[in-house]
């Protein structure tokens, strides 16, 4: 095809996708210097790409591609893959710790159920699969929300106006956390109604911050158990993690 029929930013774009692909993860200046692309011009991709859900910017300013490119289609089989890896370990989850269980992921502002499985006797109310709401919200947000800047976590709440003012603090509090102990806690802040504890696990090297999370209602004694819980999630991360590979 002649040069006069490419259009030259769809050109960039696709070279910035591709060495992303190649190298897992880079910085605006790193793309810009290897790929010969104007800083400005790069910026421009790098940002149009994560307001489409395509990449992730973690705190220290590298981007990496997200679950939200496989919306194209190329990656749907490994959206599956992934939910059937994970599906039996965290229907087993359920029953050893009698708690609802779920993960998440992050798509740009948004955290998305990616798979889910209830406690034998249902006495707490879980979103379903593929249910979505802001990422700044529970236990779950906070583990996804651990290696992002503050500016951007507060770019996001203030972005949602319905998450009162006084949540704010809350939320931060959490998320300061859960990089401390690599785990969260909602214990009734978010719904007094529910609780919710909340571990990393790494379902694929597009995406290593999605969530395991146990909820269960406020009058279970699980509180008083939580290091018990908390050590069932680490070890169903791991065998998750494991499986995928």
């Amino acid at each position: 095809m002649s040069s006069n029929q490419r259009i030259p930013i769809l050109n960039r774009t696709l070279q910035v996708l591709e060495a992303l692909t190649q190298r897992g993860q880079a910085s605006a200046k790193q793309l810009s210097i290897d790929l010969d692309i104007p800083p400005a011009t790069c910026y421009r991709i790098l940002n149009t790409l994560a307001d489409a859900n395509w990449l992730l910017r973690d705190e220290v300013g590298d981007y990496r591609l997200s679950f939200g490119i496989s919306r194209l289609g190329g990656l749907a089989s490994d959206m599956a893959r992934f939910f059937a890896i994970s599906n039996q370990p965290i229907a087993d989850l359920a029953d050893q710790i009698d708690c609802s269980v779920k993960i998440s992921i992050r798509e740009g502002d948004d955290w998305l159920i990616l798979a889910r499985h209830e406690r034998t006797k249902p006495k707490t109310i879980l979103n379903k699969v593929g249910i979505r709401d802001c990422v700044a919200i529970g236990s779950a947000g906070a583990v996804l929300l651990r290696n992002t800047s503050d500016v951007e976590i507060l770019r996001i709440i203030k972005e949602r106006p319905s998450i009162p003012k006084e949540q704010i603090p809350v939320i931060q509090t959490r998320i300061d956390s859960c990089r401390k102990n690599n785990f969260a806690t909602d214990l009734g802040e978010t719904n007094p109604e529910i609780h919710a504890v909340s571990v990393p696990v790494c379902l694929s090297p597009l995406e290593e911050n999605a969530s395991l999370t146990a909820v269960f209602s406020a009058q279970d004694r699980i509180k008083n158990q939580m290091d018990g819980v908390i050590a069932h999630l680490q070890n169903t991360a791991e065998a998750i993690e494991q499986g995928r590979s």
